[in-house]
């Protein structure tokens, strides 16, 4: 889920990897011993399952929880298989913005700029949200909703979800989780992971699309750093 954006990129910005498993390799293993990365570096899948009227996401990674979502999506859940994707971007903050309030900072930021579209802000039940146009045949529309799920963890902001909406998004279905992380150095890093399961953006055709969800995440995450910096004045 990502969108060409002219945010302005004022903060220093990280530089797209070359692939994603060699960032989740350099970046992840900094970023603190729970981090579980898989075999040659790549980030391991997550699931969405659908209990009654809840989305049940069950990340393999230990860093990440277990999520409980309301199905106002009309998700039907999916499993990795010859169709799916996943992907991590990962974007170290300015060295200004560091411990514990450089990271509320991050998240306040974050929580106001979810995706790389028009943004209302997310909530427990699901903010509709259109990101944009991603392909040329989806009018310049792709709606997700966008929920916040509270963190018990004091190195890890609340977390953002941003879930497809089925029926009115070109890669659904699929989901982005999105939050700041506080290294052990006292840096911060905005993680963002996609997953999901639509034709157009498989593992298949990831040399079409990597790069440019890559460049298109980092630009927001530019724009989140510049905000958060606001807050230091």
């Amino acid at each position: 889920m990502s969108r060409t954006s002219s945010l302005s990129l004022a903060a220093p910005r990280t530089h797209a990897p070359r692939s994603v498993s060699q960032a989740a390799a350099l970046i992840l293993s900094r970023l603190g011993s729970d981090y579980r990365v898989s075999t040659g570096g790549a980030v391991q899948l997550a699931r969405a399952d659908i209990r009654g009227h809840s989305i049940i996401v069950r990340p393999e990674r230990s860093d990440f929880p277990t999520l409980t979502l309301p199905n106002n999506v009309g998700a039907e859940g999916f499993s990795p298989g010859i169709l799916s994707h996943d992907y991590v971007v990962l974007n170290l903050a300015p060295p200004s913005l560091v411990g514990q309030a450089g990271l509320a900072l991050v998240g306040q930021a974050l929580a106001a700029d979810p995706t790389p579209g028009n943004d209302g802000l997310p909530s427990a039940t699901g903010t509709r949200n259109d990101v944009g146009g991603l392909v040329f045949f989806d009018g310049g529309d792709n709606f997700v909703r966008t929920y916040t799920i509270p963190s018990s963890d004091r190195r890890r902001s609340q977390t953002i979800v941003n879930y497809t909406i089925q029926g009115e998004h070109a890669m659904s279905e699929g989901f982005v989780l999105r939050f700041g992380r506080l290294r052990t150095d006292g840096r911060i890093v905005l993680v963002t992971y996609g997953e999901g399961n639509a034709i157009w953006q498989s593992k298949a055709t990831g040399f079409l699309w990597r790069r440019e969800v890559a460049r298109v995440w980092t630009e927001n995450a530019n724009a989140i750093f510049t905000a958060a910096r606001r807050g230091l004045r």
